[in-house]
């Protein structure tokens, strides 16, 4: 993808733990910026919901389904003991 230069004013603390955050995850503060720029139209899409609260919709998905089964299992114990 092409990329155009930008010159950006920003708080110095704020492009400090910016530095250290890319840093610490081996990315660029450039890149950083750019996703959260990309990732603007994907958040109004999701009803304005933070990058952080998108990442973890669906983690749980499927977490309901573990307790099916026992579920069932007190279910048929019920049924056994009063019908």
């Amino acid at each position: 993808m092409p990329t155009d230069k930008l010159t950006l004013s920003v708080d110095s603390q704020a492009v400090a733990k910016g530095k250290r955050y890319a840093a610490a995850s081996g990315r660029s503060l450039s890149s950083l910026v750019g996703d959260y720029l990309n990732s603007l139209d994907e958040v109004r899409s999701l009803g304005g919901l933070p990058p952080l609260i998108q990442e973890l919709i669906g983690m749980g998905v499927g977490a309901g389904d573990a307790h099916a089964d026992e579920k069932d299992d007190y279910r048929r114990h019920l049924e056994e003991k009063y019908l």
